[in-house]
């Protein structure tokens, strides 16, 4: 049976869904027909023609996702990125507080950082100890110079002098509220033990300066302790000589208590009776002692030889 397009009057295939003339859905027609009257039957269309445009468009499909093509990191990525770093450096620079004071981002080490002094006679030298690992010391006309690097390795502080192109390496430590720090070294080429003390510049020395008072005998080459108050130890003592002598440290009854020229190894208080023994040069020694603790000097005498 040869249906026709109630629209147009098209002929209509048997299965077709929509008019090739018209375009309209064939369950779509409307309920009253066309007149009867005939109508002349359009010719076929040929094969290049094509039905209207707005018939045979596509589906309709969203610009939107074809914009927002993704050629790198989302804004809220690169947000979440930055917050975890900052997160990570945080945690760093707190454990790095924790073990010591070394900074992550510095190699130096925030504990040795700044101005220190070593106490000597007359002449105070002073030690900067730079943030960039350089090692600077004040020169004669009030200059401070670059005389080397420092880096802290372990239990070991190496300072390297450019000067003389060598590194000596000290073992360190700090007392006083990180304030005084105790330089030693054991290097075979240096000979006995030898120490520095350092105190941070306009920074308070250790609790208190003990009294001592000494007698002199020249009879016997000997600077005694006649009064000194209590818990004072001859380690915590430095004995400067001018000039240069050999001395030994004894007890009252002049055994001694550490090898000629040695104090760091004595463990006993400093009683009265305890002396200093001079054994060279011939002539006026005078003996200055200082405390390590607070740098500050007990007191100076001299004994003929």
């Amino acid at each position: 049976m040869i249906k026709n397009c109630l629209v147009c009057g098209n002929e209509l295939r048997e299965d077709a869904q929509f008019c090739s003339l018209c375009g309209r859905k064939v369950n779509q027609q409307p309920l009253t027909p066309m007149p009867s009257q005939p109508t002349p039957t359009p010719p076929k269309p040929t094969q290049k023609s094509m039905p209207p445009k707005q018939r045979k468009q596509k589906p309709h499909r969203s610009v939107a996702p074809a914009r927002t093509k993704n050629h790198g990191f989302g804004k809220k990525t690169i947000i979440g990125v930055s917050l975890s770093i900052v997160a990570v450096a945080i945690i760093l620079f707190f454990i790095a507080s924790l073990l010591g004071g070394t900074n992550p981002l510095s190699s130096a080490d925030s504990r040795f950082v700044g101005e220190w002094e070593q106490n000597t006679l007359g002449n105070p030298i002073v030690w900067n100890f730079k943030g960039d690992n350089t090692l600077e010391n004040l020169s004669s006309d009030g200059m401070m110079v670059n005389v080397g690097t420092w880096n802290v390795d372990g239990t070991l502080l190496c300072l390297y002098n450019r000067l003389y192109n060598i590194t000596v390496c000290y073992t360190y430590e700090f007392s006083n509220n990180g304030n005084i720090l105790q330089l030693s070294s054991t290097a075979e080429s240096e000979g006995d033990l030898a120490n520095i003390l350092l105190t941070k510049k306009d920074q308070p020395g250790a609790a208190q300066t003990p009294a001592m008072q000494c007698s002199v005998d020249s009879d016997t080459n000997r600077i005694i302790i006649t009064s000194v108050d209590e818990n004072v130890k001859w380690k915590d003592i430095a004995i400067i000589t001018n000039p240069a002598a050999t001395w030994q440290i004894q007890d009252a009854n002049y055994k001694g208590l550490a090898k000629i020229g040695i104090i760091a190894t004595i463990t006993t208080y400093v009683a009265v009776g305890d002396n200093i023994l001079v054994l060279t040069p011939s002539g006026a020694v005078t003996i200055s002692l200082m405390y390590i603790p607070t740098s500050a000097y007990l007191g100076e005498w001299t004994v003929n030889v």
